[in-house]
């Protein structure tokens, strides 16, 4: 009776936090098409306002230096409230892009992130603390058809948004908090690049001369760091064919699994050691389009995947489906179930089929100067749900505005799954860019 009581509560707390889920997701509908009608409102008043047009000479601006005719210098601040206030971080971040010559180019993107004592970073030491992060110094050369690239940039495979059955070249950077774009929270490597296009064909290869792993903390254990060090090169090579309407892209790769895990080792002072896989990666992608639909499919088979504890070498697949569609307004709308094999967390605990569900949306308004943006995500096991509204609005050339509320329900086994402490955060974030 007990048990089927906890059931019952069980069955009602997901269905409360699936209605939520979808209710954040239609309130956002709903607001989008009341900005669109209020848009043409807008577009009607202007063709009646008459027909006399008045254009007014702008004065000449003076040309930027020479110095800063290719830099973007950004200046942000960022603070999340929680039941505390989890995040409190300035960033200052310099972007540098030139052509030096037909043929190259050269990009670099570092980013000094400074965290004040509220900040969840501090857990350990209790200090406010600086970190620098170069995110991107590459040079890329064009002869031909190829395309040459190297230095550091990341690289991301795969066509389901949100799932990584073959997406598992770059690792994550859990430090920065998840919205609704994947893309923001992914670290660069130091790789060698090539691309070579061909009519309907491409051919890719990649050399990372040291991989790297996840980063949860940024002031991790000697352990941890220990690990990442002792990893040596990762590599592989892709080649798609397109046609209309579709196309289909083949890969494999030598790499290392971005997430660590234990393993049982009575030698160690306490018994457990990390290790990361070295496994060797065999994937298929394809995406399809009927018309303003498309339908996409990831699959893998990975071997010699180190189980948790036992350090037992296991092969696997996994295979991830998804849709994206673009309504007449252009609403962006995407959706997709990823089935993988669980990393065990727990000796002796029996591994299962894990499903994570994605679905997004976006729409820009104003004349792109308002994007507002959802993201759900569902994994089974361990159980996490997580639901985020964003908004971001570009004020002028200067000055923009981002604003997002994340409800987050995790069990406590899901702490490196779920990057928000509390239930319900609210993120805001100031920029300054010239």
């Amino acid at each position: 009776m007990t048990k089927q009581i906890f059931l019952n509560l069980n069955n009602t707390a997901q269905n409360s936090v699936l209605n939520m889920m979808l209710f954040l997701f239609f309130c956002l509908w709903a607001v989008s098409f009341r900005l669109d009608a209020q848009a043409e409102n807008l577009l009607e008043d202007d063709l009646l306002a008459g027909e006399v047009f008045e254009f007014e000479s702008q004065p000449d601006l003076e040309p930027l230096p020479f110095w800063r005719r290719n830099i973007r210098i950004t200046i942000q601040q960022t603070l999340s409230q929680g039941n505390k206030l989890e995040i409190s971080r300035t960033e200052t971040r310099i972007e540098y892009e030139v052509a030096p010559w037909d043929g190259g180019y050269l990009r670099l993107d570092n980013k000094y992130t400074y965290y004040s004592n509220d900040d969840q970073q501090l857990k350990d030491t209790g200090n406010s603390f600086g970190h620098n992060k170069l995110q991107e110094a590459w040079l890329q050369v064009s002869e031909s058809a190829c395309v040459s690239k190297i230095g550091r940039q990341g690289l991301y495979w795969g066509v389901v948004e949100g799932a990584f059955a073959v997406d598992v070249i770059s690792p994550f950077d859990f430090t920065e908090p998840l919205l609704t774009d994947y893309s923001n929270i992914r670290l660069s490597q130091d790789m060698f690049l090539l691309d070579c296009y061909y009519p309907n064909t491409q051919f890719q290869s990649f050399y990372v001369e040291s991989a790297r792993l996840n980063t949860f903390k940024l002031k991790k254990t000697s352990q941890f760091d220990d690990l990442e060090n002792a990893l040596h090169e990762e590599f592989g090579g892709r080649i798609s064919q397109s046609w209309e309407g579709g196309d289909v892209s083949f890969m494999y790769a030598h790499l290392y699994e971005n997430t660590p895990v234990s393993i049982i080792d009575f030698n160690k002072p306490n018994g457990i050691r990390l290790d990361a896989s070295r496994y060797e990666l065999w994937g298929l992608s394809t995406s399809w389009a009927i018309g303003r639909l498309l339908l996409e499919l990831d699959w893998a088979y990975k071997n010699k995947q180190l189980e948790n504890f036992s350090g037992k070498k296991l092969s696997h697949s996994e295979a991830a489906v998804g849709i994206e569609y673009t309504t007449f307004n252009n609403h962006q709308l995407n959706a997709g179930v990823w089935l993988y094999d669980q990393v065990i967390q727990e000796p002796n605990a029996k591994s299962s089929r894990v499903q994570s569900w994605t679905i997004g949306w976006s729409k820009t308004y104003l004349n792109d100067d308002l994007m507002l943006s959802f993201l759900g995500f569902w994994v089974t096991e361990p159980e996490v749900l997580t639901a985020t509204a964003l908004a971001q609005y570009q004020w002028d050339d200067f000055w923009d505005f981002s604003t997002a509320l994340t409800y987050t329900d995790a069990d406590g086994a899901a702490q490196s799954v779920s990057l928000n402490e509390s239930e319900l955060t609210l993120l805001l974030k100031l920029r300054f860019q010239i």
